[in-house]
């Protein structure tokens, strides 16, 4: 039972049951009741007096709302405190829920080698433009996609409520265009074809499925027996060949028993789809089903060398690829890159230059971006140097034929 409560001209304090003393006075604003209870009276007096001078002064704030206020700003100064590096774990957690596996490894990839070493200890809501310029300056890799993602990094700290970040500094003109149309090799027809003739039989199918299909390596690596559909007329001769895309090759989670590639979904959903192969593929995909594919319609078309059951891993498909390339002599240009990508980059060139519409490349490669497929409606810069290539060389030999055809006439005279 509270003891008898002792009056004051402003507020009153009394002493509870359990040893602690309340404070009580009416709140000037609202004419409610306000209590708040100390351990000593001393703290209550203390309390009591500094309430009376604020009400006076016109400074005084509803406890609840003062606590409400003490709250928000130690939020506030949480969300100010979080650096570059502290955002970056936060960031990697989210995507990690809506990536695949081998992306968020590739995300990560770029925070962790190129974004936190260089910006990790700053304050998110210090960077300037000028560190992102210094940082991007700094890069000693291809630039486009460490700056695509912590340009997405930081826009995703703008729409957090985490973060006191307002806008975004990651603001570099034309930084985020890409850079890989420079760096990829077109390879001209004599080169795919010595490309395939120091390819081992084993590996043809898998060439084929660059330079003519289109594949992307994993999509390739990923087929079954089952994904290439044969057409025979009456007597047996082939007709057709079609390549079904479903699935992709991904690499087994960080911690995962599975150390190799497991089936993962496309990159979009365009990239599910039906893939026509020209008549000169034919041979070579059924001389591969043939000879070395269990005649199984779940059989790996290009399995581990190891075991015929696991998917071959594309790191290892890529050090044999650049072998082929390198005893094949095809030289690659300084500045350039000639991977299987290149291959899908010599089909959809040569596709496009077929004459393909818009909608055709899109389908055919499993584009969802129209940017992707655009570049393939006008020629490479690498073929338009052949074409000239060759046309300078007809000019010549028109010229060499002019000459000798004036000098006949001359004897002749």
């Amino acid at each position: 039972m509270a003891t008898r409560r002792r009056d004051r001209s402003f507020g009153s304090i009394n002493k509870l049951d359990s040893g602690r003393w309340r404070l009580r006075y009416v709140a000037p604003d609202s004419g409610r009741r306000v209590s708040q209870t100390f351990r000593t009276k001393s703290d209550a007096n203390v309390a009591l007096a500094r309430i009376e001078s604020d009400i006076a002064r016109g400074v005084w704030v509803d406890p609840s709302k003062a606590a409400l206020q003490t709250e928000q700003r130690r939020e506030q100064d949480a969300k100010e405190a979080i650096t570059v590096a502290q955002w970056a774990e936060i960031y990697l957690r989210m995507k990690e829920r809506e990536s695949k596996t081998s992306t968020h490894r590739t995300i990560s990839a770029r925070v962790h080698n190129h974004i936190v070493p260089v910006l990790g200890n700053k304050r998110l809501i210090d960077v300037t433009r000028a560190d992102i310029e210094q940082w991007y300056d700094g890069l000693t890799v291809k630039r486009e996609a460490p700056y695509q993602t912590v340009r997405a990094m930081f826009l995703a700290a703008v729409e957090s409520d985490r973060t006191a970040l307002v806008t975004s500094p990651v603001k570099i003109k034309g930084a985020g265009k890409s850079e890989q149309r420079e760096c990829r090799y077109l390879a001209s027809d004599d080169e795919i074809q010595r490309l395939m003739e120091f390819t081992p039989e084993s590996m043809q199918a898998f060439i084929c499925l660059g330079y003519d299909g289109g594949l992307r390596v994993n999509e390739a690596l990923a087929l079954r027996r089952k994904d290439v559909a044969i057409t025979r007329d009456n007597h047996g001769k082939v007709t057709d060949v079609r390549i079904r895309v479903e699935r992709t090759l991904t690499r087994a989670a960080t911690g995962s028993e599975n150390t190799g590639s497991i089936e993962g979904t496309t990159k979009s959903e365009a990239g599910k789809r039906t893939v026509i192969l020209m008549p000169s593929s034919w041979p070579v995909m059924t001389d591969h089903l043939d000879n070395f594919v269990a005649n199984d319609p779940e059989a790996i078309l290009f399995p581990s060398k190891s075991d015929p059951n696991r998917y071959w891993r594309d790191d290892r498909a890529s050090i044999e690829f650049k072998a082929i390339a390198a005893s094949a002599g095809i030289q690659v240009p300084k500045g350039k890159e000639f991977t299987y990508h290149a291959l899908r980059h010599y089909s959809a060139t040569k596709y496009g230059l077929a004459g393909a519409p818009l909608a055709a490349l899109m389908a055919r490669y499993g584009w969802s971006d129209v940017k992707s497929a655009m570049r393939y409606q006008h020629a490479d810069m690498d073929m338009q140097e052949l074409f000239v290539s060759r046309m300078q060389t007809q000019r010549n030999d028109t010229e060499l034929a002019n000459v000798v055809s004036i000098d006949s006439k001359r004897k002749v005279n």
